[in-house]
């Protein structure tokens, strides 16, 4: 595997798929899925947890149905025997996130856009001062793309640090905003700040994405990027 690995799941109706997922679940798992009372819920839940199970057992030559969760004091999953893999996962709308990684803990946040919120309005609880000033700077799709930009690099980083933007909410690097202020897509560009990498992920039409991890500090010779990635 790369340094980080990076997959996008549709959530689907196909049974196949649905039976498929729900055989690599533990019987906790099979049981908590029977207590959505939405089917959409149990589905996603359903086809996200067997697929990460899938590609974690894939990764470790192991039975994807074998492997062990635990939790730590803020809730994060981890494997019990495989301590030096990390993973997160985020779903929205039709689509889920997973991201595997070697080299610390990993944050992936995906989001599904909506014409009916005010940008604006719900940054003014959850960004900086500097943060709320580019938003109003821009208008039309340029502030829709900058808001979803940097709201899932807030969520992505908080789910690395493994704590969530409820209790850290950490601020957008200033030269993401000198390029957001300027109307320019983060597709594909590296994002560094402190010990943390961040990188927007290439999604589906209507949808917006981030991953974050935590970097180990560099050898002399070595590029500042993962494999997989172009700054």
């Amino acid at each position: 595997m790369h340094e980080v690995d990076i997959w996008l799941i549709a959530i689907t109706d196909d049974e196949q798929v649905f039976r498929s997922n729900w055989s690599f679940l533990s019987l906790d798992e099979q049981e908590r899925a029977t207590r959505f009372l939405k089917e959409a819920d149990r589905r996603r839940f359903v086809i996200t947890r067997g697929t990460l199970r899938a590609r974690l057992g894939q990764t470790l030559s192991e039975h994807a149905e074998c492997l062990t969760f635990a939790y730590d004091q803020n809730r994060k999953p981890f494997l019990m025997d495989h301590t030096e893999l990390r993973f997160n996962v985020s779903h929205a709308g039709d689509f889920a996130m997973i991201g595997l990684s070697r080299v610390g803990s990993v944050g992936v946040d995906i989001e599904v856009y909506h014409d009916n919120i005010d940008e604006c309005e719900i940054a003014r609880t959850v960004f900086t001062d500097a943060e709320q000033e580019v938003l109003k700077s821009l208008d039309g799709i340029h502030r829709t793309s900058a808001f979803y930009a940097m709201w899932t690099y807030k969520e992505a980083v908080a789910k690395a640090i493994g704590i969530g933007i409820a209790r850290f909410n950490p601020c957008v690097p200033e030269s993401v905003l000198a390029d957001l202020s300027c109307g320019r897509e983060l597709r594909c560009k590296a994002i560094v700040n402190s010990d943390i990498y961040a990188a927007p992920v290439v999604m589906p039409c209507g949808y917006f994405g981030t991953v974050a991890f935590h970097r180990p500090l560099l050898q002399a010779g070595e590029k500042d990027e993962p494999n997989g990635y172009e700054p």
